[in-house]
């Protein structure tokens, strides 16, 4: 990640501003608070107490916004990006950095942090010389929206599971001969049901990794998309219960079409009986880092 993403402007700026609106959540949905923040030029690190509503604005969307303005009209800062549900500020290994910007009587134990990653800049500060002007996306590297899902479900063990339905319901299909009818949807719909049950299974384990980090159990690798914010944990869900379910409609309709054999071989090969259990075994028995 590039070390420069704030200017030093916007990074001052905001030191001495003092809390700012920390806007979290859906647009149907926002969660609008005063927040303190310590920012630095790769990261701005937002400071909330414990059960803050912006918990659960996290857990719903990965998009959030910074807002800063000087009541005499000096300045103003306005910034988008993402950021994750936050942790506890006891966890973070350089604690000691973020602990000065907390009040002089609030213990560290008593608060939260979420990172910001700033992706859009907005700032103008008024000068006599002539207006300081940001405007534009921020130097941080933005994977697509396409390879974030594709990582989510088909990367890591998921991949060569993947694979293997592809190739064994190929292999099966030909072994049968041309006497099978439609071979080539027969195929298509065998392999979309493996493929569907092993990355929903792995999305659903995604998610399940990234609670158990939050809460001190699992270590940031087990759940790095969403530790990175770069997903949220509640779409993961929601997309890995929608893919078991489609997966056993198609399934069921290989099974009705082509016969059980061809569907019971995707699913036995497509790992999620094995590799599911296998990772849960995985994270129940995982050691978090000494400080994630």
């Amino acid at each position: 990640m590039p070390r420069d993403i704030l200017p030093t402007d916007i990074v001052n700026t905001l030191a001495l501003h003092g809390p700012v609106e920390f806007v979290t959540g859906t647009d149907a949905a926002p969660v609008r608070r005063q927040e303190i923040v310590a920012p630095f030029e790769d990261v701005i690190y937002v400071l909330m107490p414990k059960r803050t509503p912006h918990e659960e604005g996290l857990l719903s969307s990965w998009r959030a916004e910074l807002h800063a303005r000087d009541k005499g009209g000096a300045y103003r800062v306005n910034l988008r990006g993402r950021s994750r549900a936050p942790i506890s500020l006891l966890r973070i290994p350089h604690r000691s950095q973020l602990e000065v910007w907390l009040p002089d009587d609030a213990g560290p134990e008593r608060y939260v942090v979420a990172p910001f990653i700033t992706e859009h800049i907005s700032f103008v500060r008024r000068e006599k010389g002539g207006d300081v002007v940001y405007e534009g996306p921020s130097k941080v590297e933005n994977p697509p929206m396409w390879r974030r899902w594709l990582s989510a479900s088909l990367f890591g063990w998921a991949g060569p599971f993947s694979v293997a339905v592809a190739a064994a319901t190929w292999g099966w299909l030909t072994l049968e001969g041309p006497e099978v009818p439609w071979r080539a949807a027969a195929w298509a719909m065998s392999t979309l049901s493996g493929v569907l049950t092993v990355g929903s299974v792995r999305m659903l384990l995604l998610a399940l990794g990234f609670h158990r980090w939050r809460a001190g159990r699992a270590r940031a690798k087990d759940a790095q998309l969403l530790v990175d914010g770069l997903l949220h944990p509640r779409a993961l869900v929601r997309a890995g219960l929608f893919g078991l379910g489609f997966a056993a409609v198609t399934l069921a309709l290989t099974a009705q079409f082509w016969g059980l054999e061809l569907a019971g071989l995707a699913f036995a090969v497509s790992g999620a009986w094995l590799a599911g259990p296998a990772w849960l075994l995985h994270l129940s028995m995982s050691s978090p880092e000494e400080r994630d």
